[in-house]
C-alpha cells in the first residue's frame, strides 16, 4: 500500500511539473492581418477575405487551423444573413510544398484568400464585425485543440492567435439613367409633341 501511495505521489508531482511547464499557446510566433475584402460587398454577393500571414520565428511553422468566428451586427447581435466558410484556407493548405500548411522561417505568405463571407440577399446594409482564429505549431499536426493527444501532452510550441475584422455591406445601387438615354428620351418626347402639333387642324 505504501508503495502504491509513493508511486501515485511521484506521478502527481510529474503531472504538476508538466502543467507548470506548460505556459499556454504562444501568440506572437505567427501573426495575421490586416484583413481586407474583395467583391461588390452588396446583398446577394460573396466577399473574399484576404490577409498576410507572417511567421516571426526563426524556424518553419505550420498553419493547421483557420476558423472564422460568427458575424455580429453593429449592436453586437448575431448576424445570420452573413455566413462564413473557410474553404479557401483548405485550398492554400494543400497547395503548400514540401509540407502542407508550412510557412518558411521569418517569412510571410503574401496576400492570400483565407475565407469567404456569403452575404444573403436580405442582408441589411451596414457594418459587421467578426474574428478570425488560427492555430498551428512547429509540427504539421500541431494545433491547440490536439495538444492533449499529441506525443508531447505539454506541447509549448503550439501557437494560437486571433485577428478581428469588419466588413461594410453596401446598399444595392439604384438604376440611374445614363446621359445618352436621357437625351434619347427627350428627343422622343419632342418628336411626339411636334407630331401632335402637326396634326392639329388649322383655324380660320
Amino acid at each position: 500500500m505504501k508503495t502504491l501511495r509513493a508511486v501515485a505521489w511521484i506521478v502527481g508531482l510529474i503531472a504538476m511539473a508538466g502543467v507548470a511547464a506548460y505556459a499556454g499557446p504562444i501568440t506572437s510566433i505567427v501573426t495575421i492581418g490586416p484583413i481586407t475584402f474583395s467583391g461588390p460587398l452588396t446583398p446577394g454577393s460573396v466577399a473574399q477575405g484576404f490577409a498576410v500571414v507572417t511567421n516571426n520565428s526563426g524556424t518553419e511553422e505550420f498553419l493547421t487551423v483557420i476558423e472564422p468566428v460568427g458575424m455580429l451586427d453593429s449592436g453586437n447581435n448575431p448576424a445570420p444573413a452573413l455566413t462564413i466558410n473557410n474553404l479557401p484556407f483548405g485550398s492554400w493548405y494543400f497547395a503548400q510544398s514540401p509540407d502542407q500548411g508550412s510557412i518558411a522561417a521569418s517569412s510571410g505568405t503574401g496576400s492570400v484568400e483565407w475565407f469567404d463571407i456569403d452575404i444573403a440577399s436580405n442582408a441589411t446594409p451596414g457594418t459587421y464585425t467578426g474574428t478570425l482564429a488560427f492555430e498551428g505549431g512547429s509540427a504539421p499536426d500541431d494545433q491547440l485543440s490536439m495538444i492533449v493527444i499529441s506525443t508531447d501532452p505539454y506541447e509549448t510550441e503550439a501557437f494560437s492567435n486571433t485577428e478581428s475584422f469588419s466588413i461594410t455591406v453596401q446598399p444595392l445601387a439604384t438604376g440611374t439613367p445614363e446621359p445618352a438615354s436621357m437625351l434619347l428620351m427627350g428627343l422622343g418626347l419632342l418628336a411626339v409633341g411636334l407630331g401632335r402639333r402637326a396634326r392639329k387642324p388649322a383655324r380660320f
